[in-house]
């Protein structure tokens, strides 16, 4: 649970943040209401996320005016209702203030507040469902930063306000903290001689954004390795490295800073060395073991942004569905050769980096598609036989496509982290023939990872619990 004085942060997709304000905040200066539907994990309560919004139109209100606003009943209980019906821990009620630039609750807030979790409880309660249930009041003024909240657990306990929003949007990351900024972890940074080219390129704020961002990398081989020497000398927050395996002999030759001495060891604690050995990340964390185990969970949960540096379908997948229920974006990066058939010809070398931000296509819209999804047996042939396609040949050049990939998935982060520029959002580059070609999916409607009815913003899932009996209110 939540200490009482923990305090809690909202994470957005923009798209709906920018709806949401629209739609609260217009010019004729009345009150209104919207509806989330948020989840949240018991692994990292300090963070809520937003799964969809329901704006509530003019002639849904029993009563409206600059200073109060009612919704009628029987739209409440459409709300209620479709609330009951999805698997998510959290219901958010937010207004506006229109007249005011910074928004504080008022004394008719905190009783309608307590109503409405009085409310939701014996509506759920009267449908027989007692899934525990949070319940998230929010006010929101003129000032993107003028809000206030709360939120409080199904027996009206308050478990911690609301102090940030985090807003993720397709071109950069922002983070609103109430009534003003946080405490950079940048000014506790005593780096200025070794971070001096970096804040030349992107400015102090730039450096600000970096030294405020946790990144994970999942997968530390050949790219994943390389995208973890690329962004060492840049200063982040914290940077926690995800992969099970051991370094071995045929490794040393694309894992940088592994030694001979280094084989049987867990490529994570040589990349974490490597970090370190700079001295300007503020923390390093390596994880040895597989990212579906508790640890590795709780670490992509607190991140801020997720790479992935893996070779199985099978992880990719599981990397998606846990980026998209907790909001974070994540950057792919695949590389590979293929060779024509029953030949040692080269067909195609190359990778790609494909970019999935929340409220954006995810990678099943960008062309991976569940059905690929091979077994683990395959997949350890073709890391066997060095990511080739189509024969047992191994070449020695991987490296160097490993190389090019992981420089432009740094590239992405560094653009996305700071908002320099905008993203690309899928890269493809040929290698063999020097083409590079850029494509702009679109979103699936359908999808059920990042469409309408998706995963998105779901957070853990709830279990459906159905007590033997339970009294009404």
């Amino acid at each position: 649970m939540i200490s009482r004085s923990k305090p809690i942060t909202v994470v957005w997709k923009e798209c709906d943040f920018l709806a949401m304000r629209q739609h609260l905040l217009r010019n004729d200066n009345l009150e209104r209401v919207s509806f989330v539907f948020f989840g949240a994990t018991d692994d990292n309560p300090s963070e809520i996320y937003v799964h969809k919004v329901i704006n509530l139109e003019d002639g849904e209100y029993e009563k409206q005016t600059p200073t109060y606003v009612v919704p009628k009943m029987t739209r409440l209980i459409s709300v209620f209702r479709e609330y009951e019906s999805k698997a998510i821990k959290g219901l958010m009620h937010v207004h506006s203030h229109p007249f005011s630039h910074a928004a504080e609750f008022s004394g008719i807030d905190y009783q309608s507040a307590k109503n409405a979790v009085g409310s939701l409880k014996s509506y759920l309660r009267a449908g027989e469902r007692n899934n525990p249930f949070l319940f998230a009041h929010l006010v929101i003024g003129q000032e993107l930063e003028g809000f206030s909240g709360n939120v409080y657990d199904g027996t009206n306990s308050l478990m911690g306000q609301v102090e940030s929003m985090h807003i993720v949007g397709m071109r950069e990351a922002k983070k609103m903290m109430r009534n003003g900024d946080g405490v950079s972890r940048w000014q506790a940074l005593d780096n200025s001689e070794i971070l001096d080219r970096n804040v030349k390129w992107l400015g102090e704020a730039g450096q600000k954004k970096i030294a405020d961002t946790q990144v994970v990398i999942c997968g530390v081989g050949g790219a994943g390795s390389l995208m973890a020497l690329n962004i060492r000398g840049m200063g982040f927050g914290k940077i926690t490295l995800i992969d099970h395996d051991r370094i071995e002999a045929s490794n040393l030759n694309r894992l940088p800073a592994a030694k001979r001495r280094d084989v049987g060891f867990f490529k994570v604690d040589v990349m974490k060395r490597m970090i370190e050995d700079v001295g300007v990340t503020s923390e390093v964390e390596a994880i040895p073991g597989r990212i579906e185990s508790d640890k590795a969970k709780k670490a992509i949960v607190s991140a801020h942004i997720l790479v992935a540096g893996v070779d199985s379908f099978r992880t990719r997948f599981t990397l998606q569905m846990l980026a998209a229920r907790y909001l974070k974006p994540l950057i792919d990066i695949g590389s590979g050769i293929m060779l024509k058939t029953d030949t040692q010809t080269i067909h195609f070398m190359g990778g790609q980096v494909a970019t999935y931000i929340p409220g954006g296509p995810c990678l099943f819209c960008q062309g991976v598609v569940p059905k690929s999804i091979d077994s683990d047996m395959i997949t350890e042939v073709k890391r066997a036989t060095g990511y080739v396609q189509g024969t047992d040949f191994t070449p020695t050049s991987v490296a160097t496509i490993n190389a090019i990939m992981a420089g432009h998935a740094a590239d992405t982060l560094l653009k996305f982290v700071t908002g320099f520029s905008p993203v690309k959002p899928y890269l493809k580059c040929d290698l063999l023939n020097g083409s590079y070609q850029i494509f702009n999916f679109q979103r699936k409607l359908s999808c059920p990872v990042c469409g309408d009815e998706g995963v998105e913003g779901m957070g853990d899932e709830i279990p459906f619990v159905l007590p033997e009996s339970l009294p009404i209110e």
